[in-house]
């Protein structure tokens, strides 16, 4: 195994970009915060790099580049054949304190999932790596209770024992506040007793009516323009939507602004071409057939939008048991709400998909929490347009 003297070496001469994942900054900026903390004294061995790699669980490309961008702010002096060494710039920029950004993720998606985990947190770095706030990370302990393959769920089910032990863990962390990423009806009570504390919390996804806490997502509006202007480039006039029920923020926003925006279009969108999941427990395979009955009854949709992600679940599994001519025929296009669930279809087919700016969302997530915790007026910041993504599944009529 190559001692530290030799990664020292691969880290002066090589280059950033070699890290596998993007939490090479997260790891950097929380090494940053120890650095500029008043921990160390000038000239004092650092971290070794075996250390790091066992206290964070990531890889060792990661761990080099996290320590080569300290190397690059002249925060880490890299000595061949001996270590890294805090630099006498380390201990002169230290500021008094640093506040703690907490985010608050669901149960569902790992702090370590790159694709829209990752993105997201590597915004909010971004956004206050060049202040004196650190981010670090809370995983919500919300379960599942039945398996997502068995039966298809409502969501999380907020188990008050389960809320005090999420409680008590946040606030052990001392946040200064809290960013909360996808957040459900579920998290009102929770929501409700840290804001209580005086906690100031953002949040992302839908408003909550029993909690007043700012709200940062993307452009309703240019999400339903984004999405009907690319079915109208490819000939589709009449469109289905799989949805939650429409009282929840998120979706019904969603519709509203979908159906403001096709009146403009002259697209066909009707109340009665809409797919609403249960909030009941039903097996997958009645929720398939159901779904299947939904689309036999409309033979002039020829195009469905998968608004609720969970609603892949009942698409897939009617693909499975009936490949259809039927559902041959329509394009289909999958809102991402969150990375772990983007599904393949069974027929290999590349979905179209649109999905948030997830660096910017999260650069505007720490902006705007950080100005509530300073007691500033909300920042002005740039609007969030979604990013579609071309796919197989959308096809012209």
């Amino acid at each position: 195994m190559a001692n530290d003297s030799d990664r020292v070496r691969d880290d002066v001469s090589g280059s950033l970009t070699a890290a596998s994942d993007p939490f090479y900054r997260e790891i950097a900026h929380r090494l940053r915060a120890q650095l500029l903390g008043g921990t160390f004294r000038p000239g004092q061995r650092f971290f070794t790099i075996r250390t790091l790699i066992r206290d964070t669980g990531r890889s060792l490309p990661t761990i080099r580049s996290a320590l080569g961008l300290l190397v690059q702010e002249g925060l880490l002096d890299a000595r061949p054949g001996s270590g890294y060494y805090v630099t006498e710039s380390a201990v002169k920029n230290s500021p008094k304190g640093f506040l703690n950004l907490l985010t608050v993720i669901p149960s569902y998606v790992s702090p370590k999932e790159p694709w829209f985990t990752g993105r997201l947190v590597s915004g909010l770095i971004h956004a206050v790596e060049k202040t004196d706030a650190l981010v670090s990370f809370y995983q919500r302990q919300f379960v599942f209770p039945d398996k997502v393959e068995n039966v298809l769920l409502q969501g999380a089910v907020a188990d008050e024992q389960i809320a005090r032990f999420d409680e008590e863990r946040i606030l052990a962390a001392k946040p200064d506040g809290i960013a909360w990423i996808h957040n459900s009806k579920a998290d009102v009570p929770l929501l409700k007793r840290l804001a209580g504390r005086g906690i100031p919390i953002v949040t992302t996804i839908r408003r909550l009516p029993e909690v007043d806490l700012p709200l940062v997502r993307e452009d309703d509006l240019i999400f339903a323009a984004m999405l009907l202007s690319q079915l109208q480039a490819h000939g589709h006039r009449h469109v289905g939507f799989i949805s939650r029920a429409l009282e929840d923020d998120y979706f019904g926003s969603k519709m509203a602004a979908i159906h403001t925006v096709r009146k403009s279009m002259g697209m066909a969108i009707d109340a009665a071409d809409m797919f609403f999941l249960s909030p009941e427990r039903i097996a997958l395979e009645d929720y398939a057939l159901n779904l299947g009955r939904f689309l036999d009854e409309r033979p002039h949709l020829t195009a469905l939008v998968i608004l609720a992600s969970s609603g892949s679940y009942p698409l897939t599994k009617l693909m499975e048991m009936s490949p259809s001519k039927r559902l041959g025929e329509l394009s289909i296009v999958y809102n991402v709400l969150d990375g772990v669930r983007i599904p393949v279809m069974p027929n290999r087919t590349s979905l179209a998909r649109i999905s948030p700016p997830l660096e910017q969302l999260g650069e505007n997530l720490a902006r705007t929490l950080i100005a509530r915790i300073r007691n500033e007026p909300p920042p002005e910041l740039p609007v969030l347009v979604p990013v579609f993504e071309p796919g197989d599944s959308l096809r012209r009529v």
